[in-house]
């Protein structure tokens, strides 16, 4: 009997969902009494009230989010770096009672102002400049539990702040929106530029369903270190809070506001797009690299793959940069819908741009490109079954038809000055008259991506038309497996918990095979 507790005893300690020794979950509520944590009772009343010399790799710390919402009126700032097979998690309760959304909320109440905007008073004071600041730590979880179940605004500066260099952190489920400063000038008053929603550098790095919109600048930015292995999976990138005296624009578009700009840190590259909508509303869907200035190196940012997914910006959807060689860039069943017909001089874009791109090893294969500038002087290294339709430039380039895909939205009237709601509403869906049927995204509108990810409405301002067919693809998923929807991974280390599990095994059967060894010899000696 002994022998066999042992080997219980081995193999509990280190089976997957078992709570071993040190891995504690810890409570963070407006209505604890800041005692210890270890209760709702006994919470921690404030993100900066957490503890962190308590916390230890493999913990949990469950947010409050009351019955519909919580405010938290400081900012998260990550203390302790988890490990690969115990990471740190902080996410939104889910017992009822705790599972409302969770608020992050700078102290910023009036909305930033539209370009231009007279009579605005800015509350400069009593605001705090990041939401959630990461530091150096790696191996740590943030969770919202559910679409838009966290919520991060009206903070100075970045929603997230990631520029300590940290590793291997995810982040999941939050949405980031009116964050960043506004400024004076002659009268009226601006969006100021880096305000970002999340603003970062590091190395594998994961951002899956976020809702990341309406910030004075970048939804991402990397402008201080570099970047490696950062994948963008299941999430919204947009600007829908419009100008209201230049219909069709932004509110922000006197600011150089992007999906994802990179700006520094000479080469590197590893960047996923997947299954994602970027725009409308943004300047350049993405913008990934510089020239040499001011004595830097020019940065070139390799190995980008952007995969099933919409792009929906009237200016420059997907763009490496001007003058830099870039390479090992894969586009897959993306639909790149560019309404830059009349584009503004000003704007510096005649026309808007569909892609732009130089360098070599790079490729394009069945997606849409419907209007814009295609830009490419070094040309593909491989291209097949694309279509584009009323697109100018490179167009050889784009190997496939040029022909209408036949969207289930007419979307042959829409222009630059077309409401970004509009946009945002429309159904890229194929007819099933469609000549490009196995190109594009399957992700062909809002509706279709908010059932994907599990969002239960969108915003208020937008009311998604019904879909009446869909792209016949297949949802793009990444090479990882887990038990969550598609193209989640697995959580970290359960790979390396089942061989402890085997080790277990092993170690309790080894015992009891020695036990009885020791009694035979024990009975021969008798």
């Amino acid at each position: 009997m002994f022998i066999f507790i042992v080997a219980y005893l081995l193999c509990m300690t280190f089976t997957p969902g078992v709570k071993a020794a040190g891995r504690n979950t810890y409570y963070v509520s407006k209505n604890g009494n800041n005692a210890d944590g270890l209760s709702w009772a006994t919470a921690w009343n404030e993100l900066n009230k957490i503890n962190w010399s308590l916390v230890q790799p493999g913990d949990t710390l469950l947010l409050d989010g009351g019955s519909r919402s919580m405010t938290y009126t400081t900012t998260l700032t990550i203390g302790k770096s988890g490990t690969q097979a115990a990471p740190i998690i902080v996410k939104r309760a889910a017992d009822s009672g705790h599972n409302g959304k969770v608020i992050l909320f700078g102290g910023r109440s009036t909305p930033l102002p539209y370009c231009g905007q007279a009579n605005y008073s800015y509350r400069a004071t009593g605001t705090f400049n990041h939401g959630i600041v990461m530091g150096a730590y790696s191996w740590v979880i943030i969770d919202g539990g559910s679409w838009d179940g966290m919520s991060i605004y009206g903070f100075d500066s970045h929603g997230v702040d990631m520029t300590g260099n940290p590793g291997n952190d995810t982040l999941r489920n939050l949405e980031i929106y009116d964050n960043g400063s506004a400024s004076q000038s002659g009268g009226s008053w601006n969006p100021d530029t880096n305000g970002h929603g999340v603003f970062l550098n590091g190395s594998s790095l994961t951002f899956e369903n976020m809702d990341i919109h309406d910030n004075s600048d970048d939804e991402f930015d990397t402008g201080v270190g570099s970047i490696n292995n950062i994948t963008i999976r299941y999430s919204w990138l947009h600007v829908t809070r419009e100008d209201p005296t230049n219909p069709g624009l932004p509110f922000n578009q006197c600011v150089h506001q992007d999906g994802y700009q990179i700006y520094s840190g000479g080469t590197e590259g590893g960047i996923l797009f997947e299954n994602d909508i970027v725009g409308p509303g943004l300047k350049e869907g993405t913008i990934l690299g510089n020239t040499p200035q001011s004595g830097n190196a020019a940065v070139a940012v390799n190995n980008v793959t952007i995969r099933n997914s919409l792009f929906l910006n009237k200016v420059i959807n997907i763009m490496g940069y001007p003058q830099v060689q870039e390479s090992g860039w894969v586009l897959d069943h993306d639909t790149v819908f560019t309404p830059g017909s009349g584009t503004p001089a000003s704007t510096g874009v005649p026309g808007g741009t569909s892609f732009f791109l130089q360098g070599s090893n790079n490729t394009v294969t069945n997606s849409i490109f419907y209007e814009g500038q295609i830009y490419l002087p070094n040309g593909l290294a491989a291209a097949a079954k694309n279509c584009q339709w009323r697109t100018t430039g490179s167009t050889p380039a784009i190997a496939g038809q040029t022909v209408d895909p036949q969207f289930i939205t007419d979307v042959s009237s829409y222009n630059f000055s077309t409401p970004l709601i509009a946009i945002a509403n429309a159904n890229f869906a194929l007819q099933a008259t469609s000549p490009c049927k196995g190109s594009g995204s399957s992700i062909t509108s809002l509706k279709r991506f908010l059932q994907l990810v599990g969002g239960t409405r969108p915003p208020s301002t937008l009311t998604p038309t019904p879909e009446t067919t869909q792209n016949p693809v297949q949802v793009a998923t990444s090479a990882s497996t887990g038990s969550g929807k598609a193209g989640e991974s697995a959580h970290p280390g359960s790979s390396v918990n089942g061989y402890i599990v085997i080790v277990g095994v092993v170690a309790g059967m080894l015992i009891f095979t020695g036990a009885l060894w020791l009694l035979v010899v024990f009975y021969r000696k008798r």
